[in-house]
């Protein structure tokens, strides 16, 4: 298929081949539906986090956390989203949610956002792009005791120079614990 997908309808996204692209092994797969995703990672046993894109509503927020529930994953995954609106319709949902504010941009702002969104009973933190993580924007996490994760390294060295305040890491193609425990073992 050509275009983009934000342009696609459901359904036209469902008649495309998602997995050819991977390996032969895949050909033919096709885009899963929440709910086909969703129980999924329950049965894999997978802890998945859930990416709220613009134009979430209360209603659609509603379903997403019904289907969460109706699969046993209450208290299973964690919501992130760039949009601070996305995220406090889950909290209204669930007020004990595991909630991650993406950034690309990463400033006092951010922190700020991230902190209105703490509740007594949830974590929240900051999700930024790897390239952000520096001295002065770790010392804003740590200042207001926001917990910090990053967003997509793919090569080992990245993960390894990494401040150790950051403890979370999403990689497409690394586990970055088994890459920090090989670098321990090696040294």
């Amino acid at each position: 298929g050509k275009g983009k997908i934000s342009e696609m309808t459901f359904k036209d996204a469902r008649r495309l081949d998602f997995g050819s692209w991977v390996s032969e092994k895949y050909i033919g797969e096709k885009i899963p539906t929440f709910e086909e995703f969703i129980s999924f990672c329950r049965n894999a046993g997978l802890y998945p986090y859930i990416e709220l894109k613009k134009g979430l509503t209360p209603e659609r927020a509603e379903m997403l956390m019904g289907l969460v529930k109706r699969y046993g994953m209450f208290g299973k995954v964690t919501w992130i989203s760039f949009f601070a609106e996305s995220l406090v319709y889950i909290q209204a949902l669930d007020s004990k949610a595991r909630l991650g504010f993406l950034t690309e941009r990463f400033s006092e702002k951010d922190v700020h956002t991230a902190v209105k969104l703490k509740n007594d009973e949830n974590e929240v933190f900051i999700d930024s792009k790897y390239t952000l993580v520096n001295a002065k924007t770790v010392k804003m996490c740590m200042d207001a005791g926001v917990p910090l994760e990053v967003w997509t390294i793919d090569t080992e060295k990245e993960i390894v120079a990494l401040d150790p305040y950051v403890n979370g890491i999403t990689s497409d193609n690394l586990i970055a614990g088994q890459v920090l425990c090989e670098n321990i073992m090696s040294e």
